[in-house]
């Protein structure tokens, strides 16, 4: 039998020998550090709904500590260890379907999270580039897509999501001035002209409104000034995104934030001159946007789990299955 099939085999027992609980407790030192970054009421694209994440805090609060990234790092660095069972829910970007479908359920459970706010976002008239990819594959009526020598097909709700897909791909591998060219290119060639101010399904939480999510005790984190691709950024203006966006979300909520968060977050994305700009602008601890067995091996690339509509992907992330398909993965290449 190859080592794959032994992998594959091992895995499927561990729900049937009971084994989950086993493996919960072998990996209670390694916390489930939770990604999520935008809310819906019903089931949509690129989006929990408000049923799953209900499912999602159930196994959550019936199994672990929930702690803030904030309280989790205080209590990691004052014991010398992480603590047990601790999960941590994050969230990206600042959307406002944070503020009216998620920060509800987690306050009437007392559960506490952490949000991660684009500064030039939370402004209320800058768009997210992957939005403007989204609004405008979903408003043109073409047909088809031509972007240098590349062709999109534009026939079907699938086919735009495909060239949406391809398009974020393709966009985080290059510099942010070619990106926004592109951009620009796109959008001449789909004949759509951009809102100056994003539309209601892509709004951001105002200034006042996260003022008054910390207050009532979300903990803020920083995520850039304008959700660039950092590694593709010279010095001057990594410390323009990074140690800028810490500097007005402190002066615009009144309280000091301590962590912080990649946009993208991939490997590729965090190099040393990111890590040394996110440790120069006072910031505790970073985040990244994928996940292996060694999360906290380097406090300015804690990983995490993606959290989405997947129910069975994330309950094997919760009972430590995916910790352990990592660590598999390490030792044997599979």
């Amino acid at each position: 039998m190859g080592i794959r099939a032994v992998k594959r085999g091992a895995i499927r027992l561990l729900g049937p020998l009971g084994a989950n609980a086993v493996l919960r407790r072998s990996t209670r030192r390694s916390p489930r550090i939770l990604m999520y970054h935008r809310f819906s009421e019903d089931p949509a694209a690129r989006t929990v709904c408000a049923k799953t994440f209900a499912t999602h805090l159930d196994q959550i609060e019936r199994r672990f500590d929930v702690m803030s990234l904030s309280a989790f790092y205080r209590v990691w660095r004052e014991q010398g260890e992480p603590p047990a069972n601790a999960a941590v829910i994050t969230v990206d970007d600042g959307y406002l379907d944070f503020a009216d479908i998620a920060w509800p359920m987690l306050e009437a459970r007392g559960l506490p999270a952490t949000l991660f706010v684009s500064t030039r976002f939370a402004d209320g008239d800058f768009w997210l580039w992957p939005d403007k990819l989204e609004y405008a594959l979903f408003t043109s009526e073409a047909m088809e897509l031509r972007l240098e020598e590349r062709r999109f097909p534009l026939a079907d709700v699938a086919q735009r999501w495909q060239c949406f897909d391809a398009l974020c791909a393709w966009f985080t591998r290059i510099d942010d001035e070619q990106k926004h060219r592109l951009i620009k290119m796109m959008l001449d060639d789909l004949a759509v002209t951009m809102p100056d101010q994003p539309t209601a399904d892509f709004q951001a939480i105002g200034w006042q409104q996260l003022r008054a999510l910390a207050d009532a005790g979300v903990d803020i984190g920083g995520h850039t000034r304008t959700h660039p691709v950092l590694s593709r950024l010279e010095t001057t203006a990594l410390d323009e995104e990074i140690a800028g966006c810490k500097t007005e979300i402190e002066a615009r909520i009144g309280r000091d934030i301590h962590t912080f968060c990649y946009p993208n977050g991939q490997p590729e994305d965090i190099n040393q001159a990111v890590r040394d700009a996110v440790q120069r602008a006072g910031f505790d601890c970073a985040v990244s946007a994928y996940f292996r067995h060694d999360v906290l091996a380097d406090r300015f690339e804690i990983k995490r789990y993606s959290a989405s509509e997947h129910v069975e992907q994330f309950q094997k992330n919760l009972d430590g299955v995916e910790y352990l398909s990592s660590v598999l993965n390490q030792r044997f290449g599979i």
